[in-house]
């Protein structure tokens, strides 16, 4: 089942330096490991800015779960 087009929260444990959780929709679902996303509130760093974030599974076993 393809993601494309949900929105989504992301929480947020590190880095510890992004406040509370992140908001976005999903552009690409990319076969169940990794997802790009679009946030809703662009992520600043020091010498980047981005309105996209890429998500992958941490562990290998891992999948990505629909909140209901």
């Amino acid at each position: 089942m393809s993601l494309k087009g949900q929105t989504v929260r992301i929480i947020v444990s590190e880095p510890w330096d992004w406040e509370g959780n992140l908001f976005g929709t999903i552009l690409s679902d990319r076969g169940g490991d990794k997802l790009l996303v679009r946030v809703t509130k662009p992520l600043k760093g020091k010498k980047l800015t981005s309105d996209l974030i890429e998500l992958r599974l941490r562990y290998e076993k891992e999948t990505f779960k629909l909140l209901s």
